[in-house]
């Protein structure tokens, strides 16, 4: 879009925004990007509703997108499906909208309505070892969950928290299926904590537990909160 103050057209190639948090301030977008040639990038933030023009282009990791609800738009253009998205290891609150999902990988979607996750094209991507809502619109699904139609009322995303600021906010709760908690395409949770490995964590601990009890004892693993 042209610049305000000189008329001429916004030409930023790339914003990146990496370790960041741009509070969650539902229904109003956090992210508003306009300018037709930029590539955005997200790494290790927290965000709220993204909207990205349709001609630009969009990756995130690590991070997590919060719209506030899961009925809220989390992201889109203004008027329709947004910029072509990359996302992996991410945590998405919100419904999405997209031109062309390039790849999402190890994600948890978390909406609801008619058209949760939008693929304007699915002749190209795919989405492997993530939990996508039923009813959603998507290229080639890999190890995703819910696999079967039978799953999608037992198969989906408990947060211990969903409240920005508190301390367990968007973790998973144990009440969560395992197909999610364990989910990923390394045996990791699906999700913006992937790479904290905790299913495998909590193995090498039970492991170690038994290797080195004294002969009698019994041991046993207990999570707060």
């Amino acid at each position: 879009m042209p610049d305000a103050a000189s008329g001429n057209e916004n030409l930023l190639q790339t914003l990146r925004i990496v370790h960041c948090t741009l509070a969650p301030a539902p229904p109003v977008p956090r992210l508003v990007v306009s300018a037709k040639t930029t590539r955005v990038e997200i790494e290790r933030s927290i965000t709220g509703a993204i909207q990205v023009i349709s001609a630009a282009e969009t990756s995130i990791e690590d991070s997590i997108v919060d719209a506030g609800a899961p009925e809220n738009v989390a992201y889109a253009d203004a008027s329709g499906p947004g910029a072509p998205l990359e996302i992996v290891d991410s945590t998405v609150v919100g419904r999405v909208a997209t031109r062309r999902m390039t790849l999402a990988s190890n994600t948890i979607f978390h909406a609801t309505g008619i058209l949760p996750v939008y693929a304007e094209q699915v002749q190209e991507g795919c989405v492997r070892f993530s939990f996508v809502p039923h009813g959603s619109r998507v290229p080639r699904r890999y190890r995703s969950q819910p696999a079967t139609a039978d799953l999608v009322a037992r198969v989906k995303p408990v947060f211990r928290s969903m409240r920005f600021g508190d301390p367990a906010y968007m973790s998973l709760s144990r009440s969560t299926s395992a197909l999610i908690r364990t989910g990923a395409d390394d045996g990791a949770e699906m999700g913006v904590f992937h790479d904290l490995h905790q299913p495998q964590r909590e193995a090498n601990l039970r492991a170690r537990l038994e290797e080195y009890l004294r002969f009698g004892l019994e041991a046993g693993i207990f999570f707060a909160g």
